[in-house]
């Protein structure tokens, strides 16, 4: 039953909180395509332990692995951005083509993952 039942303060009503599920939204990288350097964009319905962005070649090579802001997002903190230098995990420029990432949110017992795709054009 909810509601004061008149014996007591407000205070002794039952308390409840609600845990939203893990979310990943707003994926995106910008600009795109993109010479040098792009922006991976993301938004999280809560903040996690740990967010990465993986980056694989189309045929699904791994490229390289990027840390991400873990902190959930609210009206003052939109987005998290996620800047990749157009490099892979040795430190050489990447070539021409067709990239796809993926930003995985890992924390509370819970991973998501979001993904999306990118072109490289120099």
């Amino acid at each position: 039953q909810l509601g004061n039942t008149g014996t007591g303060p407000m205070s002794e009503i039952g308390t409840f909180t609600l845990d939203p599920p893990l979310e990943i939204h707003g994926v995106v990288n910008f600009p795109n395509p993109f010479k040098a350097d792009t922006r991976i964009r993301y938004k999280l319905s809560k903040s996690v332990n740990r967010v990465r962005v993986v980056i694989y070649t189309i045929g699904g090579a791994f490229v390289r692995e990027l840390e991400g802001d873990t902190a959930a997002t609210s009206l003052m903190r939109e987005y998290h951005d996620v800047l990749w230098d157009g490099r892979n995990a040795a430190g050489e420029q990447v070539v021409n083509g067709v990239y796809l990432y993926k930003v995985i949110a890992e924390g509370h017992g819970e991973t998501k993952e979001a993904s999306n795709r990118m072109f490289r054009l120099r």
